[in-house]
C-alpha cells in the first residue's frame, strides 16, 4: 500500500532526512530515502502538491538524493515516475525559480551518471539518460523553460548549460541548411534564440 503524500507524512520524513545529512557519510539519508518502502512514492506524488512549499522541499530531497552521483541511487530514483512532474514544472511559467534550480540540479546530477556510467566517458551520445529523457521531451520543456520572460539568468544560464553539453543534437536543424546542425556556431545561444522566434514551436 503507498503511504498518503499528506503535509505530516512530509514533514516527518524532512526532518529526519535533513538531520542525517549532516552525517560524514552522507549515503545514509539518501539510502534511507531510496530503501524506505513507499517512501520514495510518496516523494514524487508530492512534486504534484499544490503547496508550493511542500513541492520545493520535494525538490530539494531529490536533488540531495542524486548529488551523490551514485549510479545505484539514480537506478532506483528513476524506477519512479519523476519525468513527468518535471517537465510540467519546466512547462509551467509560474513555478518559482528556487525550484527550477532544483530541478535543473537534479537533472544535471542524473545526467553526469550516465556520463560516467557509458563506456567512454567523452561520449556525451552514449549517455542513456539523455536518450530517455529527450525522448520524454525534456528538450522541449527545457526550451519553454528558456523562453518564459520572467526566468531569472541564473535559471537562463543552466537551461543553457543543460542544451550545450547534453542535448544539442535534439536541437531543432536550420532547415535552410538541409537539416544539417550547424558546427560553426560560437554559442549554443544562437540557436537557442531563434527558438523564441518560433515561438517554441519544434
Amino acid at each position: 500500500m503507498i503511504v498518503a503524500p499528506t503535509y505530516e507524512n512530509y514533514q516527518k520524513t524532512a526532518i529526519q532526512y535533513s538531520s542525517s545529512w549532516n552525517n560524514d557519510d552522507k549515503n545514509l539519508p539518501v539510502n534511507a530515502v531510496l530503501t524506505e518502502p513507499n517512501l520514495m512514492e510518496s516523494i514524487v506524488a508530492l512534486l504534484w502538491d499544490n503547496d508550493m512549499k511542500v513541492m520545493k522541499e520535494a525538490c530539494w530531497i531529490l536533488s540531495n538524493s542524486t548529488s551523490l552521483h551514485n549510479p545505484s541511487h539514480i537506478q532506483i530514483i528513476l524506477q519512479h515516475d519523476i519525468i513527468l512532474p518535471f517537465l510540467h514544472h519546466l512547462r509551467n511559467p509560474a513555478t518559482p525559480h528556487e525550484t527550477l534550480n532544483k530541478l535543473i540540479d537534479t537533472l544535471v546530477n542524473i545526467l553526469s551518471v550516465g556520463d560516467l556510467s557509458g563506456p567512454n566517458s567523452s561520449q556525451i551520445l552514449a549517455n542513456e539518460y539523455a536518450e530517455k529523457l529527450a525522448s520524454a521531451g525534456i528538450v522541449e520543456a527545457l526550451i519553454m523553460t528558456w523562453n518564459n520572460p520572467a526566468i531569472n539568468d541564473v535559471v537562463k544560464e543552466k537551461v543553457r548549460g543543460l542544451l550545450e553539453r547534453w542535448f544539442y543534437r535534439y536541437l531543432p536543424r536550420n532547415e535552410q541548411n538541409g537539416g544539417e546542425i550547424e558546427e560553426d556556431i560560437a554559442s549554443i545561444e544562437e540557436r537557442v534564440s531563434r527558438l523564441t522566434i518560433m515561438g517554441g514551436v519544434f
